[in-house]
């Protein structure tokens, strides 16, 4: 997959998890099976501002060169960061805080780990 593309890709699915933990965090988590109080909306809302900034930085880096050191180094520190959530996420699901619909999300972040490693590491 071409980092432009996978780029693209990565961008809008922050944009849609962004939107959803930033404008409704209690009914988008309770699809995964959790409940929010308070101070898990601000957070949820915090993250999610996260997820749209990261969202903005790929969509502005989809034209970098391909040899660019720039986006190699970013796509290595998506590694890091996609594995983490996946790994979280992983510990969430097995102790029952999230229902099954969490595996998918552990799917999507080792896909997009493994699609960034195989951009950064090549």
């Amino acid at each position: 997959m071409s980092r432009r593309m996978l780029y693209l890709i990565c961008s809008i699915v922050l944009l849609v998890f962004a939107f959803g933990f930033l404008v409704v965090p209690v009914w988008f988590m309770g699809v995964y099976g959790a409940t929010l109080g308070l101070h898990a909306v601000w957070i949820s809302r915090f993250l999610g501002s996260v997820q749209l900034a990261n969202s903005y930085f790929l969509w502005q880096m989809k034209d970098a060169d391909s040899g660019s050191k720039g986006a190699k180094i970013f796509s290595q520190g998506q590694v890091a960061a996609w594995g983490l959530v996946a790994v979280f996420v992983v510990f969430a699901a097995i102790n029952g805080d999230y229902n099954a619909f969490a595996w998918g999300q552990v799917v999507l972040s080792a896909a997009f780990a493994v699609l960034f490693g195989l951009d950064g590491f090549r």
